[in-house]
């Protein structure tokens, strides 16, 4: 195939990256692992406990090269430095096609929610999701605009530029707990009895979620709860 290494073929896509919010005992992120031989993942946990629990986790069942594809943090979601470029750049999305390859050689050190991550597994009780889904609503407001934003740190800041870009893919899965306000475009079954669900968002092309078109949803899930 005289085409295959075409300069002017667009480059192909960064390895998946998947944050875990509240990532437990990192049994997520552990079979995310186990069922794909690129995805890179970050847990992000609250808990010291669960945090050292999640690394002998992974010690304990995965192999050396499993493991190098996994990390786990001690950290506050509420803290808005876990929603920031690591940078310093919140404007990330305005660089030139080299940049776009250059996310799989960073060091999974280096990886962010707001730069990097693919999906988003989320399980947090709903007044723990009511506490990021702002910084979770900027998120997909960068990812979806087809300008440069910055994160919410700096949501006064001003830009000149005009530079237009396409908009980051992203999936946002939630579990038990849907977020409020936001349409999910599937809803799943789990657990071995089938009661568990799980939320899918996706976000990219169509932009973020309408709140207003899950408002009386909303109300009805909010009655089921009391």
């Amino acid at each position: 195939n005289n085409n295959k290494n075409n300069p002017n073929d667009p480059p192909p896509p960064p390895p998946p990256v998947l944050f875990d919010l509240g990532c437990g005992d990192a049994r997520v992120l552990i079979q995310a692992v186990r069922m794909s031989d690129t995805v890179r993942c970050v847990g992000l946990e609250y808990d010291p406990d669960y945090v050292r629990r999640a690394q002998t986790a992974l010690v304990a069942q995965l192999t050396p090269s499993q493991r190098a594809r996994i990390e786990i943090r001690h950290a506050d979601l509420t803290d808005e430095t876990w929603w920031r470029s690591r940078d310093g750049n919140d404007n990330n999305n305005d660089n030139d096609d080299d940049d776009h390859h250059s996310i799989t050689q960073k060091p999974l050190s280096d990886l962010t929610l707001w730069d990097d991550a693919t999906c988003i597994y989320i399980y947090l009780l709903p007044k723990g999701i009511r506490r990021i889904q702002h910084y979770l609503q900027a998120l997909v407001d960068h990812r979806t605009s087809r300008r440069p934003r910055s994160s919410p740190k700096n949501t006064s800041a001003t830009t000149t530029t005009t530079t237009t870009m396409q908009p980051q893919k992203l999936q946002i899965v939630a579990c038990t707990f849907q977020i409020h306000g936001w349409q999910p475009v599937r809803v799943d079954c789990t657990g071995k009895s089938g009661v568990i669900k799980t939320y899918l968002y996706e976000f990219g092309e169509e932009g973020p979620p309408e709140p207003e078109q899950q408002e009386q949803q909303d109300e009805d899930d909010g009655q089921d709860e009391s």
